[in-house]
């Protein structure tokens, strides 16, 4: 009976470690679930988080090429305009040029004429002169006036033009 006793004991505590260990085993297997439940939501959330990274990297790309084909058309433009004011202003040297030739050629033709009326004037002066009169003829004083007209007349007209830049 003693030995049936001790082996009840001994069954009895081997049931309490088996129970413990069975208790250490459900704690052991609902602690285990949990990290798996906390690591299929950690892996979802990183999932989301990453969807949504290369979402904004697609449209990051997108604005990017975008931007570029926009810089492209931008520069055609400015190398098109840049290229339109060349040839402008190639256009207007040109123009100063041409007119600078022309005026040239009109102060010459001018002090021509202003030469040629004070030739004209002095030897109406020394006929005065020679005819004892102080008046000269009526054809000369009128030719004289009209020629001093027309002189002053036409610097006054090129002075006007060179003011507004070639514009009348």
């Amino acid at each position: 009976m003693e030995a049936l006793k001790q082996e009840i004991e001994s069954l009895k505590t081997q049931k309490a470690e088996v129970e413990q260990q069975k208790a250490e085993v459900e704690n052991s297997r609902k602690d285990v679930q949990k990290r798996v439940r906390t690591l299929r939501a950690s892996k979802e959330n990183h999932s989301r988080f990453d969807q949504h990274i290369r979402g904004q990297l697609g449209e990051l790309n997108n604005d990017k090429s975008r931007l570029s084909e926009e810089k492209r058309s931008l520069e055609a433009k400015v190398a098109t305009l840049e290229q339109r004011l060349s040839e402008e202003k190639r256009g207007l040297e040109d123009k100063v040029v041409t007119l600078e030739r022309r005026l040239s050629e009109e102060k010459r033709s001018l002090e021509h004429k202003v030469a040629t009326l004070e030739q004209q004037l002095t030897e109406a002066q020394s006929k005065v002169t020679e005819a004892g009169t102080a008046q000269p003829a009526s054809d000369q004083s009128d030719t004289i006036v009209c020629a001093h007209l027309l002189v002053t007349s036409h610097f006054t007209d090129l002075y006007h033009k060179g003011r507004s830049g070639g514009r009348t």
